[in-house]
């Protein structure tokens, strides 16, 4: 990928190495695939302005959440950092 296309591409994106947060993103039915760096694993999220918009209401005690749609992206979240690490 050119060093032009990387720059467009990287602010339509959010990225987060947190657990909880991509937990949270992903129980809201948000689409993302995976990146590992090192010993890490990344989310990176499409739409990076809808998970700030989703983050925010969040953080502001709004946002409404299916506790079953929460634990099971919990446990989604976790089983792919295990396979990942695992490889």
């Amino acid at each position: 990928m050119s060093k032009q296309k990387e720059m467009t591409y990287e602010p339509m994106v959010y990225k987060t190495r947190d657990t909880e947060t991509a937990s949270l993103l992903k129980s809201q039915n948000r689409k993302f695939t995976t990146e590992k760096q090192g010993q890490d694993v990344v989310f990176v999220f499409e739409d990076k302005e809808e998970c700030e918009a989703i983050l925010d209401l969040h953080n502001n005690r709004e946002l409404i959440v299916k506790s079953a749609d929460l634990f099971e992206a919990i446990h989604a979240i976790k089983k792919i950092i295990i396979n990942l690490k695992n490889k």
